[in-house]
């Protein structure tokens, strides 16, 4: 059985609600103007709740992009990391940078990753997207999951490029 939406709900729930909201026009006004405000209420967040979920749809994606975990503290260091990862792929897009194939790490050999959600235009994603397809197919790389090239790995590889790790001292320990 398909999931009911808010908006299903709140049309099975209207005509009870607005009985109860007549009964009580008389007998208690303050009770009825409140209900009827908490229905007008319903009826905008549902409709706003519509208006993001097509807006979502149609013109952002959001990423978790996974980066290492000391990337993922400095890269805040950036005042816009939406600009970043912007560059990164218009970078690649251009043909000024070429990120490396993606290289699955064997289980419980890689490093850790954290996820920096971003939100970013799908016309760039899917401009991005075809790319890394293009690219893989052209140097014959892997499409197995974890190993193919996608927004995700070209963001996170150009946030790597422009955060380094910092160097580690080993003659000093």
């Amino acid at each position: 059985m398909p999931r009911r939406t808010k908006r299903d709900q709140l049309e099975d729930a209207r005509p009870h609600v607005q009985e109860l909201l007549d009964s009580l026009t008389d007998k208690r006004p303050q009770q009825a103007e409140a209900l009827g405000v908490v229905l007008a209420l319903a009826e905008d967040a549902v409709r706003d709740t519509e208006a993001q979920a097509a807006l979502d749809a149609n013109l952002d994606k959001t990423f978790a992009i996974p980066v290492e975990s000391g990337l993922f503290l400095r890269s805040y260091e950036s005042p816009n990391i939406k600009a970043e990862i912007t560059e990164g792929w218009e970078a690649f897009l251009n043909g000024k940078w070429e990120p490396t194939q993606p290289v699955r790490a064997a289980r419980g050999t890689g490093v850790s990753k954290s996820p920096v959600n971003v939100r970013m235009p799908k016309e760039l994603v899917d401009r991005v997207e075809a790319a890394a397809d293009q690219m893989v197919a052209d140097k014959g790389w892997s499409t197995t999951r974890g190993s193919k090239l996608t927004a995700r790995h070209v963001a996170a590889q150009w946030l790597a490029l422009k955060y380094p790790a910092p160097e580690t001292d080993t003659a000093a320990e």
